[in-house]
This record gives C-alpha cells, sequence and structure tokens, in this order.
C-alpha cells in the first residue's frame, strides 16, 4: 500500500502526477514528479489538465527532468525553477558494429561523406523536441563550418519534419539535412560514432 513507502515517485506529469498527488495527500509522503516528454508538459495548456498537473508540480519536492530542455519547457508552462532538476536518463550500450555492418551502413549515408561537424539528435522529431532550434543553431555553425550537417533520427510529425525541412530550406542548407525514420541498432551505433 501507498502507507508503506518513504517517498511517492510519478514517472511522468500526466497522469501519473495527479495519482502521486493524490497519494501524497493521502499518506503525507514526499512527492517527486518525473518530467518525461509531451505528458509532462502538453497538459500544461488545457484548462483542466493544466489546473490538476500546476498542483500536483506544486506538492512535488522535485521534478526530475530528463533534459534541460524539458526543465525550460516545465518553467514556460508555469512551473517554478526552483522545483526542477535535471536528471540525464542511462541506456545500455549499443552493441559494437562489425566491419561489415559499418561498411553496410556507411553506404547507405554515403551523401554525408566525410562532412564535419555532425550534429545528431535522436528522438521523436516534434516541437517540444526542440530539433527546430537545434536546426537554426547548426545554421548560425554553417558560418564558421561551412560543411556541418545536422542528422534527425526519428519517427515524427509530418507538419513539423515538413517545417524543418521548409526552415532548412530557406537558411540554404537543404541538402545538409538528412532525416531518417527506420534507424536500427546498426545505424544508431553507426551514427554515434560518426556525430561530433
Amino acid at each position: 500500500s501507498a502507507r508503506s513507502v518513504d517517498v511517492i515517485q510519478a514517472m511522468d506529469g500526466w497522469p501519473y502526477g495527479i495519482y502521486g498527488w493524490f497519494a501524497s495527500i493521502v499518506t503525507h509522503k514526499s512527492l517527486y514528479i518525473t518530467g518525461v516528454g509531451t505528458y509532462s508538459v502538453a497538459p500544461l495548456y488545457r484548462r483542466i489538465n493544466g489546473w490538476l498537473l500546476h498542483r500536483a508540480y506544486a506538492r512535488a519536492r522535485a521534478i526530475l527532468c530528463i533534459s534541460a530542455y524539458t526543465g525550460e519547457q516545465l518553467i514556460a508552462g508555469g512551473v517554478a525553477r526552483s522545483q526542477i532538476r535535471v536528471v540525464h536518463m542511462g541506456t545500455t550500450p549499443l552493441p559494437p558494429l562489425t566491419a561489415s555492418e559499418s561498411a553496410t551502413v556507411a553506404e547507405k549515408y554515403r551523401h554525408v561523406g566525410e562532412s564535419n561537424p555532425i550534429i545528431l539528435t535522436v528522438g521523436e522529431i516534434k516541437w517540444r523536441k526542440g530539433q527546430l532550434e537545434t536546426l537554426r543553431a547548426v545554421a548560425a555553425l554553417r558560418k564558421d563550418f561551412p560543411q556541418a550537417q545536422y542528422v534527425l533520427i526519428g519517427r515524427g510529425e509530418g507538419s513539423y519534419i515538413a517545417q524543418l525541412k521548409d526552415e532548412a530550406a530557406k537558411l540554404g542548407f537543404a541538402d545538409s539535412l538528412t532525416i531518417i525514420h527506420d534507424a536500427d541498432d546498426r545505424v544508431l551505433e553507426w551514427w554515434y560514432g560518426r556525430c561530433s
């Protein structure tokens, strides 16, 4: 039962932060909420969900965000900066590539060539992830490094991907933007090894 625990940790804002909020009221235990992503931020902009989630965040001793970007999005949504702590999530290592696997992946993405630097983002491609801001930063970087490339790995929202492509064209480097929707572990390992 909830009364037998030392602390309550909700693994995202919506709906688990709300459950945690109620449990912390009933048990008088400390509440921590992990700010993972969309469901930590987007509900803040809905009338009833936002009201509930703001109350849950206000009761939490800390909101443990998986990235500084998520923390900034929560702050923009009205959450107190003093509650935000960035705690990056860990992961298991990807399996190393054989020479044959590496050559196969290299051939598939040979259009990128030996360009440097390569800026890589991995995750769902949507506004909250900040790829548009990264794209603009790469454009600024290209003033000093004209060969800079931006590679995005992940599935995403069609309208946001179209916006990214339009912005890259406006900034004059559409040919230096690579979007990969179907990456397996071998592709990820290869790009992690290539990126700057």
